[in-house]
């Protein structure tokens, strides 16, 4: 049978170890969890009213889920039966006033459940000396109830037997910080190297996210750290791009063997990367290790120093002038990395420059 078998799974226990514990032992091989949600354990209550406190406590009960644990039972009110003598031209008109004076129209729990003439009032001449009814008007008040209970823990999944549905749930994961499922999934034995459309990986995805806990563990587990998506980047580009960029990751990154000068498709370096997004301790380590300071990517014939005097990072680009960059290398446009730094408003960078000259 070819047909491949998406299924939804809950599992229910004490608590969640108890339900992870559950879900290894229900998942076999060439099945993979591709969405996981867990619920712990909770401690709800449930109110019921009804005429008697035997009839609340049965409507409560069944709104316990059928796992749930019920810790204890509580009488709110008992309930009780009240008359009340009211004046009013009709029947209509004394339950409105009760209603109006107790405010019952307000409290679903107490209804009035009858009315008796007790006295009937004078109809006057003419409208002169007319005078009300009395009234009995009879009222229930509910007997309310509660019930706490703790419901169960749960787990829900959904499993497939696609295995490139899997691989692309792993990458997603990685891409969203998922650490978790990244590690059953790997346990149900995905490749740590499969990619998505584009080629990347999943330590591409998780160190540009800057998710560096799943980074490494991904390194640990050993992830290539040189395979290059469609665009020609290997994990340490965006790993040097990323906003919140991280030194040690880069290190794990490097430790394992990635190529420092690897190039993109369009000659873009990790070192650039780095020098763009203003990560000077990241500059420093790339530099260290043997980063080619004057390489030029195809798009414009840019630098990693051009790159630091267009975004303004003086810091970077005295790092680089004191390791040999050179000043006078100049984009396809003619700028050099002064022209382009006065141009941008950093005259500093500009000063500093012209020093090196």
């Amino acid at each position: 049978n070819d047909t491949i078998m998406d299924k939804n799974i809950t599992l229910i226990a004490n608590t969640i170890k108890e339900a992870e514990q559950k879900l290894s032992e229900q998942i076999s091989a060439g099945i993979f969890v591709i969405s996981i949600t867990k619920h712990r354990p909770q401690k709800l209550q449930v109110e019921r009213f009804a005429p008697s406190v035997q009839e609340a406590f049965k409507h409560a009960t069944k709104e316990i889920p059928e796992n749930a644990k019920e810790i204890n039972k509580h009488i709110v009110r008992e309930a009780w039966v009240k008359e009340y003598q009211v004046s009013a031209f009709s029947e209509n008109d004394a339950r409105e006033k009760l209603n109006e004076e107790k405010k019952l129209q307000h409290n679903n729990t107490t209804e009035i459940t009858g009315t008796t003439l007790l006295k009937k009032g004078k109809t006057g001449f003419l409208g002169i000396g007319k005078k009300p009814n009395t009234y009995s008007v009879c009222v229930l008040a509910n007997a309310i109830v509660t019930v706490n209970y703790e419901s169960p823990a749960k787990i829900d999944i959904e499993t497939t037997e696609d295995i490139k549905q899997a691989e692309q749930t792993f990458i997603s994961a990685a891409e969203c910080g998922d650490r978790e499922l990244i590690k059953l999934l790997l346990k149900q034995g995905i490749n740590i190297n499969c990619t998505n459309s584009d080629g990347a990986t999943a330590l591409m995805l998780a160190v540009f996210n800057s998710h560096h806990n799943i980074a490494s563990f991904l390194i640990k587990n050993q992830i290539d750290v040189n395979t290059q998506d469609q665009g020609g980047f290997n994990a340490l580009m965006p790993a040097c791009e990323a906003q919140s960029a991280h030194i040690n990751t880069i290190k794990q990154i490097i430790e394992k063997g990635a190529n420092i000068n690897s190039e993109s498709n369009r000659s873009s370096t990790a070192l650039m990367a780095a020098a763009k997004s203003g990560h000077l301790d990241i500059v420093k380590l790339l530099v260290d290790k043997g980063a080619e300071i004057n390489a030029t990517n195809t798009d414009h014939n840019i630098t990693s120093l051009i790159w630091a005097a267009n975004e303004g990072h003086i810091d970077i680009v005295k790092h680089l002038l004191e390791k040999g960059a050179d000043t006078k290398i100049l984009t396809h446009n003619n700028y050099t990395a002064a022209t382009i730094a006065k141009e941008n408003g950093h005259y500093s960078i500009v000063n500093l420059l012209n020093q090196y000259k």
